[in-house]
């Protein structure tokens, strides 16, 4: 079981009008499993959440930008972080 990872608690450069999602989206726009992404998190590889609440939500700019650079990263190395 991997450990909770504190998501980070203040506006973190979020616009009013950006676009959030739960975890369940990200997976989904991502692939990854909630527990890689919550372990990638933990690395410093993936975005890390805001808190609405007591939600946590992923600006959904942020995960498109995570995307690209995997798209645009040396491709020996694109997948080595998610492994």
């Amino acid at each position: 079981m991997t450990r909770p990872v504190r998501p980070s608690t203040g506006s973190g450069g979020v616009s009013e009008n950006e676009e959030l999602a739960p975890i369940k989206r990200v997976t989904a726009m991502v692939g990854l499993s909630k527990t890689t992404v919550y372990r990638m998190i933990a690395e410093g590889a993936f975005p890390r959440p805001v808190m609405v609440g007591r939600r946590a939500l992923w600006p959904v700019s942020r995960i498109h930008a995570w995307a690209r650079q995997q798209v645009e990263a040396d491709p020996d190395e694109r997948f080595d972080q998610a492994a």
